[in-house]
């Protein structure tokens, strides 16, 4: 490798030190969430997380509420991935008792809010993925009656989105 190449979280963070004189807030955003992903590539789960959160003040100044569910699922999958590291960590070697207990309340909180903001996002089948992706935390977290609630909320939209395309291919066939 050459002196001139760089590691993705070297440039991420040039990315970011660019825009915090001036980048527009969806800007900052997306490059504070690309130096929590170089972050979490390199198991710095606390700088990830860090990030995220960043990410998500950064995200209040964009309107669009799909921007804050997305980051909002990120940081339960990062803390849920940290819970689970530090959670192997703890069997092999019992040094680091508690920090996977206090990712895991991180990630079902993150997890909540996701949750609860993704009947605001602005298309139906993006509320969809949401509350799937929700699902998978809560069911890696043990929490298996609200990843199940979570999936019967999903089929329930996915429900309601084929009757409304029957019924508009309905429409369209008795029109002609």
């Amino acid at each position: 490798m050459d002196s001139t190449s760089s590691t993705p979280l070297q440039t991420a963070l040039r990315t970011l030190q660019t825009l915090q004189g001036g980048g527009r807030p969806h800007e900052r955003l997306h490059a504070h969430v690309e130096v929590a992903r170089a972050y979490a590539g390199e198991a710095a789960w606390a700088s990830a997380e860090a990030h995220l959160e960043r990410a998500l003040a950064s995200g209040l100044a964009v309107p669009a509420v799909d921007a804050r569910v997305d980051l909002a699922c990120e940081l339960a999958e990062l803390a849920c991935r940290s819970a689970e590291s530090a959670e192997r960590a703890e069997r092999a070697e019992s040094a680091q008792r508690g920090s996977g207990s206090a990712a895991r309340r991180r990630a079902r909180g993150h997890a909540a809010e996701a949750a609860s903001l993704a009947a605001h996002v602005a298309c139906p089948a993006w509320e969809i993925k949401v509350l799937l992706r929700i699902s998978d935390v809560f069911d890696r977290l043990g929490n298996h009656d609200e990843a199940a609630e979570l999936q019967s909320r999903a089929m329930r939209l996915m429900s309601r989105e084929m009757s409304q395309a029957l019924a508009s291919l309905a429409a369209l066939t008795a029109a002609t």
